[in-house]
């Protein structure tokens, strides 16, 4: 876990290496042996252009979840974080790349657990929510957190804490994607290890999660959504935590040439 942690801070930063680096999400031997370790790796990346190409070719987007999230925004075809993800290669690819959340506004319900980005390091890394409250968004921003009062608070604190920590601007709510990879597994309490959950499960299509605190991905605190639902141009991708795969011709096609592929996600 701590060389990972090592590998997740320096993907993000913008060097060239003379040789490849690759930043592994696997955890142990039955990860690597299991769906999530031994699915084609050159499916996984047809199957993540694939969803890129959907969602920048289309105009609008809409992420809802169960708790009452609804947020909304064209997308931002100018600001394409296409070229710009990472500098380490990943292994397994477990998400499309970020969708920029400048027009982005609504109302996102924050539950559980705020965890970090793998960013960067501080303590504590995580923090507790003991009720669900939400946040006003308006055009990228945190307008307002709404809620109990004291754990509104304590959001508040924890954001103050970090954007000074690191000179940062904490009302920036930079961008956010969705987990493609159904083979992912964790098996432990979350409050054993939120930064670990966090960091292992954001792979799943399970969760959206937010980049935010700070005007770069990742930022530095990460919102995690479970069962969202993102419409593009009203055609639901994901729906209730569900890749639609069978959805679109592309990905259709995709997972009918790839059997690794149809193997993975006929159990979603």
């Amino acid at each position: 876990i701590f060389f990972a942690r090592l590998g997740d801070q320096d993907r993000f930063e913008n060097k060239s290496f003379k040789s490849k680096r690759v930043m592994s999400y696997v955890r142990n031997m039955d990860s690597l042996t299991s769906s999530f370790g031994c699915t084609n790796h050159l499916a996984m990346v047809e199957i993540k252009n694939i969803i890129n190409t959907l969602i920048l070719d289309a105009e609008f987007i809409e992420i809802t979840c169960p708790l009452g999230t609804k947020v909304s925004g064209k997308i931002n075809k100018k600001h394409s974080l296409l070229n710009s993800e990472v500098s380490v290669l990943r292994f397994p690819l477990v998400v499309p790349a970020p969708i920029s959340a400048t027009h982005f506004s609504g109302k996102v319900v924050l539950s559980n657990y705020l965890t970090p980005t793998g960013s960067k390091v501080y303590e504590p890394n995580s923090l507790k929510l003991d009720e669900p409250i939400y946040v006003n968004l308006e055009n990228g921003k945190i307008n307002k957190f709404l809620g109990n009062f004291n754990t509104v608070k304590k959001v508040e604190n924890h954001y103050k804490y970090i954007s000074e920590l690191f000179n940062i601007d904490q009302s920036i709510v930079h961008s956010c994607h969705a987990g493609i990879h159904p083979g992912i597994k964790y098996n432990h309490p979350i409050s054993k290890n939120p930064d670990l959950w966090s960091n292992t499960m954001f792979a799943s299509p399970s969760y959206l999660h937010f980049h935010t605190c700070g005007n770069y991905a990742p930022g530095e605190i990460c919102w995690m959504i479970l069962n969202h639902t993102v419409t593009i141009d009203g055609k639901a991708i994901w729906e209730k935590g569900r890749l639609k795969v069978e959805s679109f011709k592309e990905t259709l096609n995709c997972i009918n040439k790839w059997k690794d592929l149809k193997k993975l996600y006929e159990n979603l």
